[in-house]
This record gives structure tokens, sequence and C-alpha cells, in this order.
């Protein structure tokens, strides 16, 4: 059942998924209950979970807004549970115990990579700043995802081959334990 949450505020929004029943509940909330749905959220291994559109895109059911934080659990929560995460503070702030955090802004002046040569023909380099674990994802601007490894973590230099992609603009994501950068890159 369709719940509404363009209001002009920020929501919290959790969706469970159980023994054929979708929850949905707004600000920790049961707002809505579906019995009867058949599947799985990750029906084909591999494949993409769309959040915001569903894959047919039939018309009048895109969520529109924006998503601050999104996270996906491996089991349904409870109706307690979703009701704490609703409940959970906001800002250092509210916190009542002390939790340690790294402030980060949301650009970095100096980039965590570089890619050269950018524009090129699907051929290229990524140099590493830094030694580490990280994966790296180029996506389409439709979100589709053309290439997706993990770099090995004894070098800096890696060498990326796209076959068969076509002209345009592309994004480049690097996820590390320190964060997730983007760069774009452009295929001619």
């Amino acid at each position: 059942a369709p719940v509404n949450v363009a209001n002009g505020t920020w929501n919290h929004l959790v969706w469970t998924f159980a023994n054929g029943t979708v929850t949905t509940y707004v600000n920790g909330v049961a707002e809505a209950t579906t019995t009867g749905v058949m599947g799985s959220v990750n029906a084909n291994p591999g494949s993409e979970v769309w959040l915001g559109w569903r894959a047919d895109f039939k018309p009048g059911r895109a969520y529109q807004g924006s998503l601050d934080e999104v996270r996906i659990f491996t089991n349904a929560l409870s109706a307690a549970d979703v009701l704490a995460l609703a409940n959970a503070a906001q800002s250092s702030s509210d916190c009542s115990g002390a939790r340690g955090a790294e402030e980060r802004g949301l650009l970095s002046v100096i980039p965590a990579f570089q890619v050269y040569p950018n524009p090129n023909q699907g051929n290229f380099t990524v140099q590493l700043t830094e030694l580490g674990d990280y994966s790296l994802t180029v996506s389409n601007l439709l979100g589709q995802r053309v290439y997706d490894r993990p770099l090995a973590s004894g070098s800096t230099v890696h060498t990326v081959h796209l076959l068969g992609v076509k002209p345009g603009v592309y994004w480049i994501t690097l996820i590390s334990e320190k964060g997730t950068q983007l760069q774009q890159l452009v295929i001619e």
C-alpha cells in the first residue's frame, strides 16, 4: 500500500521482508503491510538491487526525494529494532555516551587516486596515493556497472581494460576502509 512521506521533512523509512510479508515503517511506526509477496530481495545473485524505482519502470512508482543513508540487513528487523533505529541520535551533540568519530568533509582537496589518460578509449591507469585494500567500480550514468574488481593491495598502479563499452561519461568509484571517492571518466 502506498505511504505518502512527501511532507517537506526528513523521514526515517524502513521496509522489512520476512515470510512473504513486507512492512513499511515511517519514523518507527508500522504504516502499511503487504502479504503474499513472493521471491527475495536478491533473487538473482550478481544482479543489482534497485532503490527508489521498480526495474520495470512503471509510471508513478518512483521514489521522489533525497536519500541520506541506506542500510541493508540480512534479517528482517523487529518492530522494536526499527523504533530504536528511528529514535537513534542524529548528531554528535545528541549522543549521550562517548563515541569517537573522525569528522570528514564531503569533498577532499587531495584525491585518493588519479586516472590517466582521461579521456581514453577504455584503457586507463588508476594511480592510488597509498597502498591498501580497494575496490574499483566503473558505472555508466544509469548506474549500471561495467567493471567491478578488487585492486591488488601490494601496488599503487593498476591498469584497467574496459571491453565493449560505448563512448560516453562514466563514474569511477574507489572504495576503501577510509571511505568512497568518485571521479568522472570519459570514454571516446
